[in-house]
């Protein structure tokens, strides 16, 4: 399943300032079978919007179009969150 993010913390995860759209979201996270792959551009890094989707830890691959600060890829390391910059 393939998710866009407004916002992506450490802490809060996920988000989105949509209602609609983040329990859409968090949905599909709950019953993929498959990978869960998000994409967020750099400026959503630290971010946190007013609805939250889910923790950083559902991610399977993260693509973004910059390298990510390096607290977030320790962390997504540690997750074994899989990060693709696309250029």
């Amino acid at each position: 399943v393939f998710i866009g993010a407004d916002g992506l913390s450490l802490r809060a995860g996920i988000s989105t300032p949509d209602l609609e759209i983040a329990a859409i979201e968090r949905s599909m996270i709950q019953q993929t079978r498959g990978q869960v792959i998000v994409m967020a551009d750099h400026p959503k890094f630290g971010l946190v919007a007013e609805m939250s989707i889910a923790p950083l830890k559902h991610i399977n691959v993260l693509i973004t179009n910059r390298k990510i600060p390096s607290d977030f890829q320790k962390a997504l390391d540690k997750m074994g969150v899989q990060v693709v910059i696309a250029y």
